[in-house]
């Protein structure tokens, strides 16, 4: 699946399915997996069938599944240095004239 192109609605379809497999391959069933995430059974097929709930409920399934840390790879921290702010630039300048 090309996500760049994917709908919100498809890649919401694909994290269902990467967690279902998940699930799988770990052995739980639904209700197992509810269980041990501490989510209501009807709110965690909800997850699996459309790819809809929290944030929280995700980080929970995560967890659950031992891929918590994946959550890094969303976001990774930049090497480069940040922009400076306008009153530093204005600061700069200032000092540059004395």
């Amino acid at each position: 699946m090309n996500l760049a192109s994917a709908t919100n609605e498809e890649i919401c379809s694909f994290l269902a399915s990467r967690i279902r497999a998940e699930r799988l391959r770990l052995g739980y069933s639904q209700a197992g997996m509810a269980e041990k995430s501490g989510i209501a059974l009807r709110t965690y097929k909800r997850i699996e069938l459309s790819g809809t709930g929290s944030i929280r409920n995700l980080i929970v399934i995560l967890r659950t599944l031992e891929r918590i840390m994946a959550i890094k790879l969303l976001f990774p921290l930049s090497e480069t240095t940040p922009r400076p702010t306008i009153f530093e630039r204005v600061q700069k300048i200032a000092d540059a004239a004395k």
